[in-house]
């Protein structure tokens, strides 16, 4: 089979939107509200062309309110979801960067290790520090493979000027929050969770990482706690197997 890549992936509308989808995703900035069909419509309008033009929307709210399906009120969740975004875990920026070989928990690794070595980061220091070989060989799963990845990565114009935008638009690249050492109270702790609580699930799990415990998709002897939802069965029945406690509600 024969695969055809567009070279143009700065620049292609196409991969444009899909890069500004990845980075509002949850995943990432988790900015609500501003999914592929808005993404679609305020590109049509040339409202934004790029990534860190999502940050010069807050000066164009009259002309927002006037784009096709967006209204007073859609338009000032937006922002406020914008607004919130500058200070999100550094992690999410991370994820956002598309770094090859790293996942979820390596980013969350990665801030770690910055937040142990720099009192403060901008958008140099941090690819000085994606880029500095000793530093990364200090983090455990990161090998030379990888390293070069991230060198190519952070080597990249594009990237780096988009880094400076998003510094300079305020977005910060220092909220560890929880990623001081002694603000660490569950490193130690390895849970899981299963079936339905007042909370969606994805916001139980992202409250609990927070504080650097680990989540287990799937229990296992690893795990040291499980919480435990209405009408659990399965995965409750393999927990107390393994013997691992259970909660049934969460305080």
């Amino acid at each position: 089979e024969v695969y055809i890549y567009c070279p143009n992936h700065h620049h292609c509308p196409a991969q444009v939107k899909e890069q500004i989808s990845h980075f509002v995703s949850k995943k990432c900035m988790n900015i609500d509200g501003l999914g592929q069909k808005f993404i679609e419509i305020l590109m049509e309008q040339n409202i934004i062309k790029s990534i860190d033009d999502i940050y010069t929307l807050h000066p164009k709210e009259r002309t927002l309110r006037s784009t096709p399906w967006f209204g007073h009120k859609r338009v000032e969740e937006l922002i406020k979801q914008i607004e919130n975004s500058k200070n999100n875990q550094l992690r999410r920026l991370l994820n956002w960067l598309w770094l090859p070989g790293i996942g979820k928990k390596m980013a969350k690794e990665l801030q770690k290790k910055l937040a142990e070595s720099h009192t403060s980061l901008d958008n140099k220091t941090l690819i000085q520090s994606l880029q500095d070989e000793h530093f990364l060989q200090s983090i455990y799963w990161i090998g030379d493979t990888i390293i070069e990845s991230l060198k190519k990565r952070t080597q990249d114009q594009y990237n780096k000027s988009l880094l400076h935008k998003l510094y300079m638009h305020w977005v910060s690249f220092k909220n560890f929050w929880n990623t001081k050492k002694q603000n660490w109270p569950l490193s130690w702790l390895r849970f899981g969770i299963t079936w339905s609580f007042p909370l969606p699930r994805p916001q139980i799990i992202e409250q609990i990482e927070n504080f650097w415990a680990t989540f287990d998709n799937s229990p296992t002897s690893k795990t040291n706690i499980m919480l435990v939802g209405e009408k659990a069965w399965s995965k409750k029945q393999k927990a107390q197997k393994l013997g691992i406690k259970i909660f049934n509600s969460i305080q």
